[in-house]
């Protein structure tokens, strides 16, 4: 497996996971350190492949920011995030 591919996996696998726990609503989750393993493997898989990761990255970052400005509202571009996922392959 490709080091690009096996980061890809890791950063689209940390969002399906985060998104899979705010369905089920866990409230003693640490969302901040999912949050932020998924910030790392974004920042990782960017430099193997911009072109590739690169909208993904892009939105992870809309969330980063927003969620550091404390402004719920841009929490919902995961929703975008969950489709450029899925159209990188790596969900359903």
């Amino acid at each position: 497996m490709s080091k690009e591919t096996e980061l890809g996996t890791t950063v689209c696998a940390q969002i399906g996971v985060l998104g899979q726990f705010l369905q089920e609503k866990h409230s003693t989750l640490d969302y901040q350190a999912i949050l932020n393993g998924i910030y790392v493997a974004s920042d990782a898989v960017i430099e193997y492949n911009s072109d590739k990761f690169g909208q993904l990255s892009l939105l992870i970052n809309w969330i980063k920011d927003a969620i550091g400005c404390g402004d719920i509202k841009g929490f919902l571009d995961f929703v975008a995030v969950e489709g450029e996922r899925r159209n990188l392959g790596y969900g359903s």
